[in-house]
């Protein structure tokens, strides 16, 4: 046998190792999956639409792929979720007919909770997410700085920078709705919609409270209990007064770094906005500008707040500062699930539906905030 020959049945023994294996492993899985759907295009519709979802990646899916999945989302919802029996199925990418999709439609309803959190929620569009359970982080008590090396070959000496340890621990958060589950079956794109719409709105809105009013432990550490440097006006004849100045010595009270570089926002509580500023505001002096939208102050974005207290005098009446500071924890992003926990009322034709997070959230450097107590 010549070694010409030799060669080519070697590589014909190769192709057909590396190709055999390949073509046998396809056949086993294709064989025991075939007599789950009913039609071969519906297993081809699965199984291109998973090695889409594999080779994308988990949040890179496009938006036809998306726009497809919804029907399977909807089909989730009312079979897992609201246990509706006797509903028309979806197809392929049912959860009872396929492991990999029930997988598949939780996590991508996880995705469509996020997507409308981050949406409603001015707070996570500004601050910092930290995907994590509890620990403890190392932050910086103040920004770091740089030196010039001055002299060619020889280094600056080091500065000093100081840590301070920063514990967090995430607790759980629920919000509740009641769904009537002959509305859901009749039309459950659109009660998916608006129910997933109004839980992640309510999770906004607590979360947007504690952003200030948090105490700790079971909430978040809000900016009224972080070590904030605020910045008291002089005493005036009339108490609570601000003027021109007082402002003024607020604003410049944040260090410029944060101030020049940072996403700054104010958040003011709404009597503060309507009675002082806008007094300062009369005299010439415009700090406050309601004609823009954003609405700004002092050309910053502002944000009214109504736990910022009114009277200032034990605690502030405004934050300003930069929020890429304020860190959330987040353990799980959100899950949409049955539920009979809290339950509280009487229920029919009726199910009750939750979704259900667990986070954390505080200030990891204070020295990017300043607030503002009005004197007594």
């Amino acid at each position: 046998m010549s070694e010409d020959t030799k060669e080519l049945e070697l590589k014909a023994l190769e192709d057909k190792l590396i190709n055999g294996v390949s073509e046998a492993v396809t056949k086993r899985i294709s064989d025991e999956n075939k007599d789950k759907y009913v039609e071969k295009s519906e297993l081809k519709q699965f199984t291109d639409a998973m090695e889409k979802r594999m080779n994308g990646g988990f949040g890179r899916v496009d938006k036809q792929d998306r726009k497809e999945m919804l029907p399977y989302v909807y089909d989730y919802f009312l079979r897992e979720v609201l246990e509706l029996k006797n509903v028309k199925t979806a197809g392929a990418w049912d959860s009872a007919t396929s492991g990999a999709a029930s997988e598949l439609i939780p996590s991508e309803v996880g995705t469509i909770l996020i997507e409308k959190l981050n949406t409603y929620s001015l707070l996570r569009q500004n601050c910092t997410i930290y995907p994590s359970d509890k620990g403890v982080l190392p932050a910086e008590l103040t920004a770091a700085t740089a030196a010039r090396i001055t002299t060619r070959g020889t280094l600056v000496a080091v500065s000093s920078i100081a840590y301070t340890p920063v514990t967090y621990a995430t607790m759980g958060m629920q919000s509740w709705m009641v769904v009537d589950n002959k509305v859901a079956r009749e039309s459950p794109a659109r009660i998916f919609d608006m129910v997933t719409s109004q839980l992640v709105k309510s999770f906004a809105a607590l979360e947007y409270t504690e952003f200030i009013t948090g105490a700790g432990a079971t909430e978040f550490e809000g900016l009224n209990t972080a070590s904030i440097t605020t910045s008291t006006p002089a005493s005036h004849s009339t108490i609570g007064t601000l003027d021109a100045t007082d402002v003024e010595t607020w604003y410049r009270l944040l260090p410029m770094g944060y101030r020049m570089l940072g996403k700054n926002i104010f958040v003011i509580g709404t009597s503060t906005l309507a009675a002082r500023l806008a007094a300062i505001n009369a005299v010439g002096y415009e700090v406050w500008n309601y004609m823009t939208k954003p609405e700004t102050w002092h050309s910053y974005p502002y944000w009214e707040h109504a736990s910022c207290t009114a009277s200032g005098t034990t605690h502030p009446v405004g934050y300003f500062g930069d929020l890429s500071y304020f860190w959330i924890f987040d353990k799980m992003g959100l899950l949409l699930r049955r539920t009979s926990e809290g339950q509280t009322l009487t229920l029919a034709d009726q199910t009750l539906v939750a979704v259900y997070g667990e986070t954390d959230g505080m200030v990891v450097l204070p020295d990017a905030f300043r607030s503002l107590t009005l004197h007594a």
